[in-house]
């Protein structure tokens, strides 16, 4: 889900601690997308703080993007334990019935194929 919402990351760095203000640019349940100027190495374990509820997670640094044009890397982090309400919107779990009606669209559309 495409989303803005300002964050303050957190990591140990070498001999101390290192901490920057960066916001999203897209979230679910299980981590997020962040836009930044430093970042911690890929692999780092990380805390985020939600500037606005002051909620704290755990999470994982999984990639690191070199500088854009912008001037600013993306990093991709996974929350160490999923939330569904951490980003200050609800994001509902997916659920046997969604992933049921996914299958009905895919035979739908596999017999609509088969019948041209």
């Amino acid at each position: 889900m495409l989303l803005v919402v300002p964050v303050k990351i957190a990591w140990k760095s070498d001999g101390g601690h290192a901490s920057h203000q960066v916001e999203t640019e897209v979230v679910n349940a299980h981590g997020a997308l962040l836009r930044m100027k430093a970042a911690p190495p890929s692999l780092s374990s990380v805390q985020l703080t939600h500037t606005k509820t002051g909620k704290s997670v755990h999470a994982r640094v999984l990639n690191v993007t070199p500088p854009r044009d912008d001037g600013y890397m993306r990093m991709a982090v996974e929350l160490a334990v999923p939330s569904y309400d951490f980003w200050g919107v609800v994001i509902p779990p997916a659920t046997r019935t969604d992933e049921a009606m996914g299958e009905s669209a895919k035979e739908e559309h596999t017999s609509d194929r088969k019948k041209s």
